[in-house]
């Protein structure tokens, strides 16, 4: 027989973040249970009186309290009955810590927004967003005191409390005397992360960890919401351990296991078995396994994308294939199209093998990787210039070349390589990436020549000839593949001297409708 009771979904440590201070980081209080005495933490403490002088009673089940955190075995199992206990709970209680002097403000700024959870799960959410917000005129501090509800809760940005968010069927959020239902923040945090949504790629890298909660919670409290209504599956272990990196947790190997109850835990023809919690296994080879569960489930290297700087890593000797999960990404990244945000230079599937036995080396028929690293930036910006497209050119092109196949070309190629960072921006359908690509190639080159009169006067004269000098110039050599994929588009506009004399007024190209305007000139 199930017991109704109570869920309680809070953090450890200091409500705010802060994890220096001893007094909220280790246990320093007492209560009785059953007449014995049991030291917790101060933020559960302070949520025990709240409960009691609000009214709340139990059953009440509370993790630091009903799993013996020493006893591996106790905690294995019942990381594993997460799932259950979650979800035959009548309410998770969100205890976000005591009442700040915005908090009043916040909350009441949330309650005057006119617009429905309907209407935020729908697909006309942003119109009717935008139009709430602008009918409340909400000062500076009030929108300050919206955003700061979110930012300066340690709550929003741990792993566990996803998990725990995920699998409530109801949740009420406490905030000292102060309550608030799941409506009310999911309309708080659709207009306080509007307004960083649309940042460009300098402010998004100047973002604070705690601004990334706000995007990242919102992400996920829509999603949660909207599974509720179209039953939709839940997302491999590999992606949701990739995605919430930024998330916090205490014990690294959480990273992991504080999202095994809403993750799908099987690979793709069940080549591994199932993820369970194992609190005996080292950090490295959790982090292991969930890297190899990410790559099992694709037939790409896309898994490697967020491997990042392996000199910034917290957790030592883990194998260069394997990301440190305690490490964030930039938010942007996680924006982009899964699908897209790793891609070999060829349209060719790869084949990964696994051996849990040996779980800290991967085997693909296909490829040998010795080292992964990060190189170098993706952002494209223009104040970056043409510099950067050269150092990324060179990169590509030496030592390894390009190998295609069908009808692809060198540029191709790399405009998909290069240019996964902006996976997801543009619609496929309606955007020609790599024409684009190769338009803004060709720009990058002659920007970086222009600046030679030698080689600008040789450009006007002979465009191909002058080109493939300016590629050996910059260490590309022998490519004429490339040459001519980035010469194709423009062949009939530059004609050379002696095919079109310079003139003051426009021309057409015979077979073109691209009128070129060009000046006279004098030519030494």
């Amino acid at each position: 027989m199930e017991i109704q009771h109570t869920n309680v979904s809070y953090t450890w440590g200091e409500p705010g973040g802060d994890e220096t201070d001893e007094t909220w980081s280790k246990p320093s209080q007492t209560i009785l249970i059953d007449g014995c005495e049991m030291r917790i933490r101060k933020n559960l403490y302070n949520a025990l009186i709240a409960f009691c002088q609000s009214g709340i009673l139990g059953p009440i089940w509370i993790d630091a309290l009903c799993i013996n955190q020493n006893d591996i075995e106790e905690r294995n199992a019942q990381v594993s009955q997460m799932a259950n206990i979650y979800k035959n709970s009548e309410e998770v209680i969100v205890w976000l810590g005591h009442e700040r002097e915005y908090t009043r403000t916040a909350v009441a700024c949330f309650q005057r927004l006119p617009i429905t959870r309907q209407e935020l799960l729908s697909d006309e959410h942003v119109v009717s967003r935008d139009k709430a917000f602008a009918s409340c005129s909400f000062t500076d501090l009030e929108l300050i005191a919206m955003t700061r509800f979110f930012t300066d809760h340690a709550w929003f940005g741990r792993t566990w409390t996803l998990q725990e968010m995920w699998l409530a069927r109801e949740m009420t959020f406490m905030c000292g005397t102060i309550y608030a239902s799941v409506d009310v923040i999911l309309t708080g945090s659709s207009i306080a992360h509007d307004s960083y949504s649309t940042r460009s790629a300098t402010e998004d890298s100047q973002r604070t960890p705690a601004i990334t909660w706000l995007m990242n919670f919102t992400y996920d409290l829509v999603a949660k919401l909207r599974k509720e209504v179209d039953g939709t599956s839940p997302s491999p272990l590999g992606f949701e351990v990739g995605y919430h990196r930024a998330r916090h947790a205490t014990d690294p190997r959480d990273k992991v296991y504080g999202l095994l109850a809403i993750s799908d835990t099987t690979t793709v023809d069940n080549y591994m078995e199932p993820v369970v919690a194992d609190y005996s296994k080292p950090v490295r080879e959790v982090f292991s396994i969930a890297a190899a569960h990410c790559l099992l489930n694709t037939t790409s290297w896309r898994g490697l994308s967020y491997i990042g700087d392996h000199s910034r890593y917290r957790i030592p000797n883990l194998p260069s294939w394997v990301p440190d999960y305690t490490q964030a990404i930039p938010w942007r990244l996680l924006q982009r199209r899964s699908e897209d945000t790793f891609k070999t230079a060829t349209h060719q599937q790869v084949c990964i093998e696994y051996d849990i036995n040996s779980p800290y080396t991967i085997y693909s028929p296909y490829s040998y990787f010795d080292t992964i690293t990060a190189v170098t930036t993706a952002y494209w910006e223009d104040i970056e210039g043409y510099s950067q497209m050269i150092e990324i050119l060179n990169l590509a092109l030496n030592p390894f070349p390009v190998n295609t196949s069908g009808g692809d070309n060198a540029l191709s190629a790399m405009a998909r390589t290069l240019t996964a960072d902006q996976a997801g921006i543009y619609d496929y359908d309606s955007y020609d990436f790599v024409d684009q690509f190769g338009e803004m190639t060709y720009g990058m080159l002659w920007l970086g020549i222009s600046n030679h009169p030698d080689m600008a006067y040789q450009l006007v004269k002979n465009p191909e000839a002058s080109l493939s000098k300016a590629l050996s110039f910059i260490g590309i050599r022998d490519r004429e593949d490339l040459l001519s994929s980035l010469l194709r588009s423009y062949r009939q506009i530059y004609k050379t001297e002696e095919q079109r004399k310079l003139e003051s007024k426009p021309t057409e190209s015979p077979d073109q409708s691209l009128k070129v305007r060009t000046s006279l000139i004098q030519l030494d």
